[in-house]
């Protein structure tokens, strides 16, 4: 158990571990948002009418549907 413990411990320590990376390779920090056209306008939401009854179905109706039988052997 104790060996466990150690190479756990090990793991942990030499995770961090790897050759030294310049800041040239990490890229280069934006610290201003750039001025994009359109973005301080909302996204127009597009409006939906609820669906009938008649095209809802009932509970009793929902009962007899299932899904394809080419899906029930998949698994």
């Amino acid at each position: 158990m104790k060996r466990w413990w150690t190479l756990l411990l090990g793991a942990f320590l030499l995770a961090g571990c790897g050759p030294a990376v310049s800041e040239e390779e990490l890229g280069e920090v934006i610290h201003e948002v750039p001025e994009i056209a359109g973005a301080d306008e909302p996204f127009p939401i597009p409006q939906i009418e609820a669906p009938s009854d008649e095209q809802q179905g009932t509970p009793e109706e929902d009962e007899g549907r299932h899904e394809p039988e080419e899906w029930d052997d998949v698994g």
